[in-house]
């Protein structure tokens, strides 16, 4: 009994002066670790603050960091939610890039090769306009409304007078064209963004994600200039929609298995 008395209070002393060996850095970060809880994207500063904390430590100093364990864990939970987050909108962007593409095509089939680049002019300014806001029984400009309609297969007519149901289906379209064309470019901005943070946080520890997002991002990238700028003739376009789209049914097969 006595023995196993002596022996509790030898490891109460050596703990003791195990906690009395620790610098004030180490107790410091020892808290932060502490404080970090359960881990989100939004902790991302907090995480990166704490480890570059843990790293100025000298490497005696990091070994009495008893909670590093935890640091290992938060860094690496970070990391995976963060991959999935910029994997997730690369998905979406691509998916934006297609359904901006097959409305290209669309417009380009109603009104022929001859004519798409002025019709395709017209509906993108069209989407730049307050479509919202238009007056769907203002019939002043019949123009206003026979290009866009033509262009979306309303009509084939040099001008008829379009019914108020289409001239709604028609300001209705180019507002979802417009929220998707500029949509993907945005999403294209936000993408480099993140993965701008996701490299300086991760870069050393996972180089291969990093890579891999990279070169996905900037497939992506290419994708939203193809849609939202198209170019050569109609047959061509599709073409390369179709490669676009194997490209990044590639990528989105390796990030999840990345994830």
């Amino acid at each position: 009994m006595k023995k196993g008395i002596s022996l509790v209070l030898v490891l109460v002393m050596c703990l003791s002066l195990c906690a009395c060996g620790k610098s004030e850095e180490v107790k410091a970060v020892e808290e932060k670790i502490a404080s970090i809880g359960e881990v989100s994207i939004d902790k991302a500063d907090i995480i990166q603050e704490v480890n570059q904390a843990y790293e100025a430590l000298s490497d005696k100093d990091k070994e009495k960091v008893e909670n590093f364990d935890i640091l290992q864990k938060s860094t690496d939970a970070l990391q995976k939610a963060m991959f999935t987050a910029i994997a997730d909108k690369c998905k979406a962007m691509n998916a934006g890039s297609d359904l901006v593409a097959q409305s290209v095509i669309e417009v380009w089939e109603n009104v022929g090769g001859k004519d798409f680049w002025t019709w395709y002019g017209t509906i993108l300014k069209f989407q730049n306009e307050s479509v919202a806001n238009i007056d769907i029984n203002d019939k002043k400009n019949s123009l206003y409304w026979e290009m866009p309609a033509y262009a979306l297969g309303k009509t084939k007519s040099t001008f008829v007078d379009i019914s108020i149901e289409d001239r709604q289906d028609i300001v209705d379209t180019c507002i979802v064209l417009a929220n998707m064309y500029y949509g993907i470019q945005e999403m294209n901005e936000q993408v480099n963004q993140d993965y701008s943070i996701y490299k300086d946080l991760f870069e050393d520890e996972y180089a291969d994600e990093c890579q891999f997002l990279r070169e996905w991002y900037l497939a992506s990238s290419v994708f939203v200039e193809f849609a939202t700028n198209p170019t050569g003739n109609r047959n061509d376009y599709s073409t390369k929609l179709t490669e676009h789209n194997s490209t990044m049914y590639a990528f989105q097969k390796e990030a999840d298995l990345m994830k």
